[in-house]
C-alpha cells in the first residue's frame, strides 16, 4: 500500500515543486559545456554590438557568459540587434561552440543561420524588469 502510495504522490510534489518556483528564475546554465551538441540556454550582459558593414544584414553581440566561457558571441540580424543596447541582459538558447586557438566562443541557434531575437535570445534593459 505504501508504494501505491508513493507512486502516485511522487508525481504530485515534483509538479508541485515546479509551480512554486519563480516565474522569474533564471534558467541560464551555470557553466558552458562544449560538445557541439547539447542545446544550453545561457545568460549574461551585452559588452559589445558589432554591426557588418553594408551590404551585409548581419551584427555580432559579445556578451558575459558562465565559465569557462566567460565573453562569448553570437551572429544576429542588424534589425534585432539595433534593439538591444549595451549591458541589457540577454538570455540565450543554442549550441555553444569553442575555437580554442583563439579562445573565442559562440553561441549558434538549434534551426537557423541567424540567432533571432524572441525566437533564440532576448535582450532586456536592467530597469525595465
Amino acid at each position: 500500500m505504501r508504494s501505491i502510495a508513493a507512486l502516485f504522490l511522487a508525481p504530485v510534489v515534483f509538479a508541485a515543486a515546479a509551480l512554486a518556483q519563480p516565474r522569474n528564475a533564471p534558467l541560464a546554465s551555470p557553466q558552458c559545456s562544449d560538445d557541439y551538441v547539447t542545446v544550453e540556454r545561457v545568460g549574461g550582459e551585452i559588452i559589445e554590438i558589432q554591426l557588418a558593414p553594408e551590404p551585409f544584414r548581419s551584427a555580432d553581440i559579445f556578451m558575459s557568459g558562465p565559465p569557462p566561457c566567460l565573453r562569448m558571441w553570437m551572429q544576429v540580424l542588424k534589425i534585432d540587434a539595433r534593439k538591444c543596447r549595451l549591458g541589457d541582459r540577454v538570455e540565450a538558447k543554442g549550441v555553444i561552440t569553442s575555437d580554442p586557438d583563439s579562445s573565442a566562443w559562440q553561441i549558434n541557434p538549434e534551426k537557423n543561420a541567424y540567432m533571432r531575437l524572441n525566437a533564440d535570445f532576448t535582450c532586456t534593459r536592467l530597469g525595465s524588469r
